[in-house]
């Protein structure tokens, strides 16, 4: 599973979540990014540079966060 290293409100108004992926999934310190957009959508930003978004962050709130690749 995963730990959220640290979540907040950046400069421009959005939630973000900092997710660090725990040692069993071969991932030891690779972090995701999430953002709940203050326009109503959502962002995710993986190790491997790839990415996932979605204009409806309501549908994002509850799930799993994905791994790239």
């Amino acid at each position: 599973s995963y730990s959220i290293v640290r979540k907040g409100v950046n400069a421009d108004g959005d939630y973000y979540e900092l997710i660090e992926w725990n040692p069993m999934f071969l991932k030891q310190n690779k972090n995701t990014y999430r953002y709940w957009n203050n326009d109503g959508s959502f962002y995710e930003c993986y190790p491997d540079w790839s990415d996932y978004y979605s204009k409806n962050a309501n549908h994002e709130r509850y799930i799993t966060p994905r791994y790239g690749g």
